[in-house]
């Protein structure tokens, strides 16, 4: 038998590895409000095309280089300042998955 800390333990890697996706996947694939994302992308210095090269170039174009980073951040807010918004976020990473699987993206 799973003990119940474990399954918390379990509940809350989730909970934050939903919200580091989310989070990388704003940054990496999405334009965002005022195509905000799409900004920090460029003056990071990712190209629209071709071969991406320089560290934060390639944190910025590549989700599982960028949801070890935001996974940090989310433990991090999760841990030492608030669950809600860690929560909030994962809840956010639900329609996209939904819409993706549907195939209406």
């Amino acid at each position: 038998m799973v003990a119940e800390s474990a399954l918390i333990g379990l509940g809350q890697a989730a909970l934050i590895g939903l919200a580091a996706w989310r989070i990388a996947s704003l940054f990496v694939h999405e334009s965002g409000p005022g195509a905000i994302f799409a900004r920090i992308r460029r003056l990071a210095g990712v190209p629209d095309e071709g071969e991406v090269t320089g560290l934060l170039p390639s944190l910025l174009s590549c989700v599982w280089c960028a949801s070890v980073w935001t996974a940090l951040g989310m433990w991090a807010a999760w841990e030492l300042w608030r669950p809600e918004l860690v929560i909030i976020i994962a809840a956010m990473s639900v329609a996209p998955i939904i819409e993706r699987y549907l195939g209406r993206n």
